[in-house]
C-alpha cells in the first residue's frame, strides 16, 4: 500500500471549440485499482451536466478525459446503486430500462456489452435487486416484495458469446432468516405503503457462498448458502449496511518477497 492519499484535479477539458474549457460537478466517482499494484488506478463518474458523456481520470496521465461512443445507448450507464468490479470492467445493473439488462464499462468508460438479466428479474422492482462478485463470478439477486422470497443467480460462463445463461444457485424466505412473525404483517404493510424496502441484500462474499441483509431496523446478519446458517452481525441498528473487503494482495506478498531475498 501506497499510505498516502491522491487529490483529484476539478473535471474540466477542453470544449469543441478548444478555447474555453468545459467545467463539470463530480457527482459519486468510482474507483478502480489493482490492489497488487494500488498506486495506480482508474476513477470514473457520471457528470450532472450530461447523461451521455462519463468522467475518466487515469493516475498515469494525472488528468479528467470525456468518454466517447455513448451517443447510440438509450440509457445512462452508470447505476451508482448496483455495481460491481469483474474482469477489469465495470457493471451496472438497470432495472428501469424497456429490456433490464446489465452494462458493462471498460476503463476508458465506453458501454462494451450488454447482458440480459435472469428471466426471473424481468420486471423486478428497483432497490430489490442487485449484482455482485463471488467466487470470481457474476452474481444477481432479487427479492420478490411481495413475499419476500430471495433469489440468487450466478453466471457461469462469462464469455458465452451467444446468449447468456444464468444459473439459479439458491433461494430463501427472507422473513425466515429474520424470525418474521405473522404480527409484524401490519407494519410490513406500512412500510410497504411508505415506499420503503422492508430488506435488503447489500453485498456478496467475494470469496463465499455468504450473503450479507438488512432489515433496516435493526438487524444485520450474514447467511451462509451452503450450510443456511445464520449468523447476526448487528442487533442494535446501528450498522445498517456495507460493502465487501477487498484485500491488498501487497500484503500478503511482504513476507514472500523477505523469505526470497
Amino acid at each position: 500500500m501506497t499510505e498516502q492519499w491522491t487529490v483529484l484535479p476539478p473535471i474540466k477539458w477542453l470544449g469543441e471549440d478548444d478555447e474555453d474549457p468545459e467545467c463539470f460537478e463530480l457527482m459519486y466517482p468510482f474507483l478502480v485499482f489493482d490492489p497488487a499494484v494500488p498506486s495506480r488506478f482508474v476513477a470514473f463518474a457520471p457528470l450532472m451536466e450530461s447523461v451521455d458523456v462519463v468522467a475518466v481520470y487515469s493516475s498515469d496521465t494525472g488528468q479528467w478525459t470525456p468518454s466517447s461512443g455513448w451517443e447510440d445507448i438509450a440509457y445512462p450507464a452508470i447505476n451508482p446503486e448496483c455495481a460491481v468490479l469483474l474482469n477489469g470492467m465495470m457493471h451496472f445493473l438497470h432495472l428501469t430500462v424497456d429490456e433490464p439488462l446489465i452494462a458493462v464499462l471498460d476503463m476508458e468508460g465506453e458501454v462494451c456489452r450488454e447482458i440480459a438479466i435472469p428471466d426471473d428479474m424481468l420486471g423486478a422492482i428497483p432497490g430489490y435487486g442487485s449484482v455482485g462478485c463471488s467466487q470470481g463470478l457474476l452474481h444477481a439477486w432479487y427479492v420478490d416484495p411481495h413475499d419476500y422470497q430471495l433469489s440468487v443467480w450466478v453466471l457461469k460462463d462469462y464469455c458465452a458469446t451467444d446468449e447468456e445463461e444464468w444459473t439459479l444457485k439458491h433461494t430463501v424466505d427472507v422473513p425466515r432468516l429474520f424470525g418474521e412473525t405473522e404480527s409484524d404483517e401490519e407494519e410490513d404493510y406500512r412500510r410497504q405503503e411508505d415506499g420503503a424496502h422492508k430488506y435488503n441484500v447489500f453485498a456478496i462474499h467475494p470469496e463465499h457462498n455468504v450473503i450479507f441483509l438488512t432489515d433496516w431496523k435493526e438487524v444485520n446478519l450474514s447467511y451462509d448458502m451452503d450450510s443456511r446458517q445464520v449468523h447476526p452481525m448487528c442487533t442494535t441498528g446501528d450498522f445498517l449496511g456495507g460493502l465487501p473487503f477487498i484485500p491488498c494482495f501487497a500484503d500478503f506478498a511482504r513476507p514472500l518477497q523477505k523469505s526470497l531475498f
